[in-house]
């Protein structure tokens, strides 16, 4: 988990969450050993997520109860990740792109909560989602920050920087794209991803199709996005993509170092049994790629997560997480 995480440093209470969230009380149940959740019921994965959305960072969501259902933590992380990439310049703004936004718009959302000047162009294919993520843009009042922009499947991922409306930078340019791919190439790697496991999963696993298997799989996926890097280079400050396996990350980073792109930068977190990858890469020189500034390290508790706050954990012995973070 990211350092700067609040949640680094305290598990969620479910009983705090639920007195400040009554929709969330339902599902919360009081044990000798204080309050749990079933994970393996979707109404309470997500009325969990509405929770912590509204009373961590004030962000009202809606989302079908058949789509990807996004875990805060985790999707915190990767905006922090971003956050240490571009740096803490406030003279400016930050312009960047969500490929596959999704029905929950989570990303643009959450990144433009924390960053006041932050702008983002969230792209998605699928027509019932971009419904859903222009309803919770609204619901948000972030219209004038994020545009939800309809793409297809043909289409270069990143067409929007060559067609983009007005979205870019005063140079033409974006600081960053991120994307959340679906990992899947089949739903037979699916399931022979579920009996890898050495146990069952702990939540129930949601999402449509089309948000976790596409053609080739993360790699096939990440890779139209380094092959069109290429061509766009400085066009885009940093590219980024998340990935849900080491060896997806591995083959990414081998194909950038193959072509020649001059500054890569791999990095993995884990949050109980998951470990997710994110490999970023840049057109630039080391130093110019490197942020204007740095995020603040202090990151204010949120009310269900005060308290006595636990020590960070020591470090971990050499595991997956930690030889990737070395990348």
């Amino acid at each position: 988990m990211h350092e700067r995480s609040p949640y680094a440093l305290k598990r969620p209470d479910f009983a705090a969450l639920a007195q400040a969230y009554p929709p969330l009380r339902p599902f919360v149940s009081k044990t000798r050993n204080g309050a749990v959740l079933n994970f393996k019921n979707p109404r309470a994965v997500r009325e969990l997520t509405y929770a912590m959305l509204s009373c961590d960072f004030g962000i009202r969501l809606e989302i079908p109860l058949s789509s990807l259902c996004p875990t805060v933590p985790g999707r915190l992380d990767y905006v922090l990740h971003i956050e240490d990439l571009v740096g803490s310049d406030d003279s400016r703004d930050v312009r960047g792109i969500d490929i596959g936004t999704g029905s929950s718009c989570i990303y643009p959302l959450l990144a433009c909560e924390r960053n006041p000047r932050w702008h983002f162009i969230a792209l998605e294919t699928d027509k019932r989602s971009i419904a859903f993520a222009q309803s919770n843009v609204e619901r948000n009042n972030m219209q004038d920050r994020i545009r939800v922009v309809r793409s297809t499947e043909t289409a270069p991922l990143l067409a929007v920087v060559e067609d983009g409306p007005g979205q870019a930078g005063a140079d033409g340019s974006f600081d960053f794209c991120m994307c959340n791919p679906p990992f899947y190439k089949d739903p037979e790697q699916i399931e022979q991803s579920r009996k890898a496991k050495s146990t069952a999963p702990a939540a129930v696993c949601m999402g449509t199709s089309g948000e976790m298997i596409t053609d080739g799989g993360e790699v096939a996926f990440v890779s139209r996005m380094v092959h069109e890097s290429l061509v766009l280079r400085g066009r885009v400050r940093w590219y980024s993509s998340l990935l849900g396996f080491r060896s997806s990350a591995r083959a990414i980073e081998t194909l950038l170092r193959i072509e020649g792109v001059p500054v890569v930068r791999c990095d993995a977190f884990r949050q109980g049994p998951t470990t997710r990858w994110v490999v970023a890469w840049s057109f630039g020189t080391p130093e110019s790629a490197e942020p204007a500034g740095s995020p603040s390290d202090s990151a204010e508790l949120p009310s269900h997560l005060a308290g006595s706050k636990r020590k960070a954990p020591p470090d971990e012995p050499e595991s997956e997480a930690r030889r990737a973070r070395r990348v």
